[in-house]
């Protein structure tokens, strides 16, 4: 079971049966979010949009072959660190980051890259929520807004 959730953290419908923007580009692929605010999502072959509106984000895995997930977090609510678990094999996974978090970014891309080009918040201190990126690409990339 996925707690309920799982309907209602893709504002866009990527959690439902129609599988994404509309645009007939998406399928649902593999996806579980649970009450505790984690995301789990593998793309093989397909693509897919995770929304997190108003909802609790707390961290998850991501893993994208041949395949690519953009995941949006700008309004999503995170408190303290969530790490977030990024894999990707000639794929590529953008995340979309809130602009009240700091972002750190670990990686070791191979014929690949992994960008953050998030800015530090202003005023940011040790009670400033924290997104954990720990990320690895092989001929893919990873891109963090």
């Amino acid at each position: 079971s996925d707690g309920g959730n799982a309907g209602t953290a893709a504002g866009s419908g990527a959690q439902g049966g129609n599988g994404g923007s509309g645009n007939g580009n998406f399928n649902r692929g593999s996806m579980h979010n649970n009450e505790y605010g984690r995301c789990v999502c593998t793309a093989a072959l397909c693509g897919r949009e995770i929304r997190y509106d108003g909802e609790v984000f707390s961290g998850g895995m991501l893993s994208a072959v041949l395949g690519g997930i953009e995941l949006d977090l700008r309004t999503a609510v995170i408190t303290g660190t969530a790490v977030l678990e990024v894999r990707c094999v000639l794929g590529g996974v953008e995340i979309y980051a809130p602009r009240y978090a700091r972002v750190i970014v670990n990686g070791s891309p191979i014929l690949g890259g992994i960008e953050n080009a998030t800015r530090f918040p202003q005023g940011a201190n040790e009670q400033t929520p924290t997104i954990v990126i720990n990320a690895s690409c092989v001929l893919g990339g990873v891109e963090v807004k």
